[in-house]
């Protein structure tokens, strides 16, 4: 029943958000995946469910997104980003971490236009601040290494 699949993935969800509070990231990580494979088998039959579902769903992927940044896992919070972003092209949080995760995959040109882009829709994001500064730090190293 639809019910008890939303219990499952709140219940792997509120674990993940524990284990992301105690600084296991990648156990963390694993749990917003539990979260997720309960969503691919998800057949709502009214908007309001398949609302609620899908908010789980973003919120999963914007969560094991900051667990992959955390852990260095750059590719996989890009992918995590880019679910997100696929349904809301302008979530501050999505372009923040893909920005993060590109700056950290030397993908500068794609990181700024993230970032610049976040800060535009949260011009007082002081995380989104101090990624454009790494980013602009990172360029900079990058010029004097001459790669």
């Amino acid at each position: 029943p639809m019910a008890e699949k939303i219990e499952k993935m709140d219940a792997f969800h509120e674990r993940g958000n524990m284990l992301f509070e105690e600084g296991q990231y990648a156990r963390a990580a694993e749990q917003y995946k539990f979260a997720l494979v309960y969503y691919e088998y998800s057949f709502p039959e009214d908007e309001a469910t398949w609302a609620r579902i899908d908010r789980i769903r973003l919120t999963c992927h914007l969560n094991s997104a900051a667990c992959n940044i955390k852990i260095g896992e750059w590719d996989e919070a890009k992918n995590n980003c880019y679910q997100v972003l696929q349904v809301e092209p302008e979530n501050v949080k999505a372009l923040y971490r893909r920005g993060v995760a590109r700056t950290a995959l030397h993908e500068h040109a794609a990181a700024h236009e993230d970032l610049i882009r976040a800060a535009r829709l949260d011009p007082r994001s002081r995380d989104v601040r101090e990624a454009l500064g790494a980013l602009k730090a990172a360029q900079a190293l990058m010029a004097l290494q001459g790669t």
